[in-house]
């Protein structure tokens, strides 16, 4: 545990805190016509839904916003 922590948040946190944005509909609007990227919103809470340890860790259940069933989830590796 660091500052109340465990390894497991503070790794997903740190990951969060990468994706963090904050622009108008209209830079989005914009962004999203000119830029191949998915929006970071995306890119955070995409990945995270899938991610078994995220689910663990934070004990998010069916019926929760990042909810994904297990069967559901996309799996690369």
């Amino acid at each position: 545990m660091i500052d109340g922590f465990t390894a497991q948040e503070r790794y997903l946190i740190g990951f969060a805190q990468i994706w963090r944005n904050l622009s108008t509909d209209e830079a989005l609007r914009g962004r999203v016509l000119s830029d191949p990227h998915s929006p970071s919103r995306f890119r955070a809470n995409g990945t995270l839904m899938n991610l078994p340890l995220f689910m663990d860790t934070y004990g998010v259940q069916e019926g929760d916003g990042m909810w994904r069933a297990p069967g559901d989830r996309v799996k690369i590796w």
